[in-house]
């Protein structure tokens, strides 16, 4: 079973080594997400660029 956040689910056999698997977006509930982010971070604790 495949899924992902504004992917459709998807249940896939597995009959060999190597998948390839192309996820199909569900662009009417992308609507729905909302994503929050809260936090403080060091500059040392942060990775170079």
């Amino acid at each position: 079973m495949i899924s992902s956040v504004g992917f459709e689910t998807q249940e896939v056999t597995v009959n060999q080594a190597q998948l390839n698997i192309v996820l199909r977006q569900k662009a009417a509930e992308m609507d729905q997400v909302v994503v929050v982010g809260y936090g403080t971070r060091k500059k040392v604790m942060l990775p170079e660029r």
